[in-house]
């Protein structure tokens, strides 16, 4: 067998070692990749659910202070179904601490509200739940804009519910 021989077979050879090498390569590429995706929606379930129990903690802590008698007492004072006055009369009547106290209880569910809004554009909020958020924000709109509460997010929610 001469060199020019054994070179072509050598040369063969090796394209075929390259093409498996290659493939393998491949394989090799596609499985991490797909290792990589699985991580990241992994990594973006553990994400949304600290998001969730954080949500949930801060709703539970806002119950939790509107169960203590002070706080209720006002929120039944503003609220009373049957005082012809509305809301905002009501609110009047209230002292001038009564009525921080009661305005800081308000301003905490409208940044609740605000958080349920971006987290629901980030898309870890359930559509069901967004709804309700809506419609909290229709109910409630008037109410914290007569309080001087409201905010641009706040705003064009409320303005995307009346459209």
């Amino acid at each position: 067998m001469s060199i020019v021989e054994t070179s072509a077979i050598l040369g063969n050879v090796g394209e075929f070692i390259g093409s498996i090498a290659v493939l393998a390569t491949l394989i090799y590429l596609t499985v991490q990749v797909k290792h990589s995706r699985e991580l990241l929606e992994e990594g973006r379930k553990i994400a949304a659910s600290q998001v969730y129990q954080a949500r949930v903690g801060f709703r539970i802590d806002i119950h939790m202070r509107t169960a203590g008698a002070q706080i209720a007492e006002l929120i039944a004072k503003v609220h009373h179904l049957q005082d012809p006055e509305g809301t905002a009369g009501r609110f009047q009547q209230l002292t001038a601490v009564e009525q921080v106290q009661y305005r800081n209880f308000v301003a905490a569910n409208i940044q609740v509200t605000e958080n349920l809004l971006y987290q629901h554009s980030l898309g870890l909020i359930e559509e069901a739940q967004f709804v309700q958020t809506e419609q909290y924000v229709r109910l409630s709109y008037e109410h914290w804009d007569m309080l001087g509460l409201t905010t641009p997010p706040i705003t064009r929610c409320y303005e995307a519910t009346e459209a």
